[in-house]
């Protein structure tokens, strides 16, 4: 299940997937499999899934989130 669903005005479906713990590795091989399913179902980035991440060696960058949500849902 993604972290968020998001149902437009227009009955669009967009898909918000948060990868929070990224430096640790058995989690970062879950998410991979994860991707490859949404892949496989024909969600995608930038079509309809949004994908954030963030980790002790990457933090979460608001201000990219901000664009993203801007030019996808706004």
């Amino acid at each position: 299940y993604p972290d968020f669903t998001i149902i437009k005005a227009d009955g669009e479906t967009i898909y918000w997937e948060h990868m929070g713990m990224m430096d640790k590795e058995d989690y970062r091989e879950e998410c991979y499999k994860k991707l490859q399913l949404y892949f496989e179902n024909s969600i995608y980035p930038p079509k309809n899934l949004i994908i954030t991440v963030d980790g002790e060696s990457m933090p979460f960058d608001n201000q990219a989130t901000w664009r993203v949500i801007e030019g996808l849902l706004l």
